[in-house]
This record gives C-alpha cells, structure tokens and sequence, in this order.
C-alpha cells in the first residue's frame, strides 16, 4: 500500500454531503478494480484524503523522470500536502463477493499540521485543568496531548465534538 488517493474538493457543510457521496461511488469503482486484480487488496477500509482546492498547484514537483507512481508518492510532495489542514473521509468495505463500499457509514476527520495539533491540546490543557483541580488539587495534564478523543460533529467540517 503506498498511499491512500489524494482529491482536491471544496468541504463546506453545505457540500459536504454530496461530496462524500460522490467519493463513496469513487471509492467503490476503485475497490473493484482493486478486487478484480487481487481479492485481499480491498478489504475493511478505504480512505480518501481531501485536500482544498488550489493546494496540488503549490506542490513541489519531482523529477519528471521518474515513474508516475513515485512522483506522486515523493516525499517532499506528501510533506507539502500533511503541512495544510486537510480531512481523511475512510468509507467501510464489505466482506461481500462485490466488496461492497458502504458510503452511507463514511467516516470524516480532520488532520491538522502539527503546530495547529499542539495549540489546539495547549488550549485544551488550559481549559480542563481548573476543573480537574477543583476534584483533583493535585492533577497535572499530560502535557499538551488534547487529552481526549475528537471526532468532527456529524454533518460538519469545522466543529469537533471532544471527550476528556
């Protein structure tokens, strides 16, 4: 496995139904080609990384002599493209002789570079640790980690709902 499919889309709450259906049928025509070449290749889960658009055209490019596959997989491209928000739509694949790609139970979230990450865990540290010390006069936080588990609020893009 060398990478999950980069796309460029617009993911607004407005969009982001129809751009997640889309991608199911994407998804489930790649599966089937997948399958058709060899039948373990397309098990569990399939995932999608969607990026904004305008972002493939500030990519740095490699060399033009190298195989397709590897300039799309070179590091200094992927490094580029982790260095920007971007959201990882993961689409449920069944055990069924179709593999069937169920679009209906995708799965959305958001990654975010790491200076974003630790600021966002910093603000949560700061916020959590006054109430943990009214119970727990003696309770530290771990330092910056967010403390918790977030998922994307079901139908958004920007709101994450979070539990510590």
């Amino acid at each position: 496995k060398l990478t999950a499919p980069w796309i460029e889309a617009r993911l607004t709450d407005e969009t982001l139904d129809d751009v997640l259906s889309r991608l199911g049928a994407c998804a489930q025509r790649w599966v089937t080609a997948r399958a058709d070449r060899d039948p373990r290749a397309a098990q569990g889960w399939v995932t999608v990384n969607v990026a904004a658009p305008g972002t493939a055209g500030d990519l740095p490019a490699a060399k033009s002599t190298l195989p397709a596959v590897l300039r799309f997989t070179h590091g200094p491209r992927r490094a580029a493209l982790a260095g920007r928000p971007y959201h990882v739509a993961a689409y449920p694949v069944g055990g069924d002789a179709g593999r069937t790609v169920d679009a209906a139970s995708v799965r959305l979230r958001i990654v975010s570079p790491f200076e974003e990450r630790r600021a966002f865990s910093r603000r949560i540290d700061a916020s959590v640790l006054p109430a943990l010390r009214a119970t727990y006069p003696d309770a530290v936080t771990s330092g910056g980690a967010g403390m918790g588990v977030w998922r994307l609020e079901p139908g958004t893009v920007h709101r994450v709902r979070g539990y510590v």
